[in-house]
């Protein structure tokens, strides 16, 4: 099967084109040709060169007025519905917008993890995650309000062992990082921020074959989220 997307803002970072008016061919969904006036396989140069040789049907897509680029990249989303109050299908979310690789940011945890894998696996959207310091991950949680509780509340949901057990078994398919969201609103007042950061990281930090970086990030009323890149 052959693709051909004609008349695009071609944007390729990798090969340093930056908006460039291009065509792209695409054979059997890889990308096979990049340049100026692509004709459709059968028909170039009368079938005297390899692409003209291949004998399949031709999808031609005027892309005219758009940007035409690698898959984006969501480096923060939500997407186990059913498993967390506020979860989205990226299939209808993200893939119509272009981004065909989402990071979700600690839906689950290791109880809950294999049902957000097997989740995952149903979805054409390629789905990178953040497991959860809780085990229970967000799964009775939202947004750092009063109208639910938080998943810090008690510090028997906080499993090191789960946790590395998890990360081990899915680290080079899906797990890249572990999550713990601080905030008085999501751990009993704030009593238990500082052990939930402890039970986290001194586990990891004595197993340095898991730990590569360590991010911070501030998100205005929610608190600190501390996030460790693997």
């Amino acid at each position: 099967m052959a693709v051909l997307i004609k008349n695009g803002s071609v944007v390729d970072p990798a090969n340093e084109i930056r908006q460039q008016k291009l065509d792209v061919l695409l054979l059997d969904g890889r990308v096979a040709r990049i340049g100026p006036a692509i004709l459709p396989p059968d028909q170039e140069h009368g079938g005297s060169d390899a692409h003209a040789r291949v004998q399949c049907e031709c999808e031609v897509f005027d892309a005219s007025g758009c940007v035409v680029c690698p898959g984006l990249v969501d480096m923060h989303v939500h997407c186990f519905p059913g498993g967390t109050p506020l979860g989205v299908d990226p299939d209808r979310w993200c893939l119509p917008r272009g981004v065909t690789t989402v990071m979700d940011a600690g839906s689950a945890g290791a109880a809950t993890f294999s049902q957000f894998l097997g989740y995952c696996k149903s979805r054409k959207t390629r789905v990178l995650s953040f497991i959860h310091a809780s085990r229970v991950g967000l799964k009775n949680s939202g947004c750092a309000t009063v109208d639910l509780p938080g998943e810090l509340e008690c510090l028997d949901d906080v499993n090191e062992e789960q946790c590395l057990e998890c990360i081990r078994d899915h680290r080079d398919t899906t797990i890249v990082g572990v999550k713990v969201r601080l905030s008085s609103q999501l751990s009993d007042n704030g009593k238990n921020e500082e052990e939930a950061l402890r039970y986290t990281v001194e586990p990891l930090l004595k197993d340095t074959s898991l730990i590569r970086t360590v991010f911070f990030f501030c998100t205005g009323n929610v608190g600190s989220n501390i996030i460790m890149c693997l």
